[in-house]
């Protein structure tokens, strides 16, 4: 429906005007408002091409990072571990806008290592919402 009313305006409009009327419709649809990153894949770099663009920044209110890898992610693809890219996060996180939650998922701990629980003392915090 969305679509047949485009071209039904489209019928009116100049051939350049026409793509431009297509993007802002199709922006909205691009990326979703939940992103999950893993390390397997170079998701860094496609969330850092999502934080820098005009547009797009604004989708991603939440974020994930999956530290899991799967059983046969030797795929001749080596990417950096994200503790690696520090400073390219924060760059990235300072560029999102609308992003309220940040998640982080370990894999199953199969050495007994203790996991903290609460944040870090240094860890920054999201600030409180006003009260009305």
């Amino acid at each position: 429906m969305l679509v047949r009313a485009l071209h039904a305006v489209a019928g009116k409009l100049t051939v350049d005007v026409v793509p431009a009327r297509y993007a802002d419709v199709g922006y909205d649809f691009l990326i979703d408002s939940h992103f999950t990153a893993v390390e397997w894949r170079d998701d860094i770099k496609r969330l850092r091409a999502i934080a820098g663009h005009d547009r797009l920044r604004g989708s991603i209110r939440s974020l994930t990072f999956n530290l899991s890898k799967p059983d046969d992610c030797n795929n001749g693809r080596h990417t950096p571990p994200f503790h690696t890219r520090t400073q390219t996060l924060e760059d990235i996180f300072q560029r999102l806008p609308n992003l309220h939650t940040l998640e982080v998922t370990v894999p199953n701990n199969h050495h007994n290592i203790t996991t903290p629980t609460t944040p870090a003392a240094n860890a920054p915090t999201a600030p409180s919402p006003a009260k009305t």
